[in-house]
């Protein structure tokens, strides 16, 4: 189990998810959209203390346990969400048996 904040995550589950999206890089957004179908956007919220950024610390988390599965490429990438500047990791989602 992997949690962070308010934010409880079944490393099994997590592991079924990955290995259903396609090889390549993809931000901690892109990784969220396609986990819970939608990109949240954390209004109000101290960005550290944000369900994004807790989304984030797992997929670290996870990485370090499984790097066959995801690796992190870059750290705090500027991007703009929703017209606002933030910042996300790349993770590149490995080949893996599906």
């Amino acid at each position: 189990m992997y949690k962070d904040g308010d934010l409880c995550i079944d490393g099994q589950k997590l592991g079924e998810f990955l290995k259903r999206v396609e090889p390549g890089e993809y931000t901690t957004f892109d990784l969220i959209d396609k986990y819970q179908g939608f990109k949240a956007i954390n209004k109000g919220k101290n960005p550290h203390d944000s369900w994004n950024a807790s989304f984030g610390r797992i997929l670290k988390r996870y990485s370090q346990d499984h790097p066959e599965i995801i690796g992190e490429v870059q750290a705090k990438e500027p991007l703009f969400l929703d017209s606002r500047p933030t910042t996300s990791s790349r993770w590149e989602i490995h080949q893996i048996e599906r």
